[in-house]
């Protein structure tokens, strides 16, 4: 398909070309409220954000604004019941919907695969 936005000449880019550079780049802890990062993302006019590790600062997701959205939709909200015969899979699903609609930490909240 072409699309009306479709550049004529397709110059190579790198994906480093589109990443914020480290020195400006937000994180946000796992132990951070969400309320806190719904103001920093908000006060930052960001869509989304790395999360780090407490301790070692490593990587271990990233939380964006689907993620919150999905909390706000959920609050209130109860799941349909599950069937007896249900798989592990809609059982996980269930738990880790639960788990989002819950979440008081980032690290609760966000996504991690």
């Amino acid at each position: 398909r072409v699309f009306i936005g479709t550049p004529v000449n397709r110059s190579r880019r790198l994906i480093s070309d589109c990443m914020t550079p480290i020195q400006n780049l937000i994180t946000l802890k796992q132990s951070s409220t969400v309320d806190e990062a719904v103001s920093i993302l908000l006060t930052l006019g960001l869509s989304g954000a790395p999360v780090v590790h407490d301790k070692t600062g490593e990587l271990v997701g990233i939380v964006s604004s689907f993620d919150f959205l999905q909390q706000e939709a959920g609050e209130g909200t109860l799941l349909p019941p599950i069937e007896g015969n249900s798989d592990k899979g809609a059982v996980q699903s269930y738990l880790n919907a639960a788990k989002k609609i819950c979440a008081k930490r980032v690290g609760d909240l966000m996504t991690t695969n």
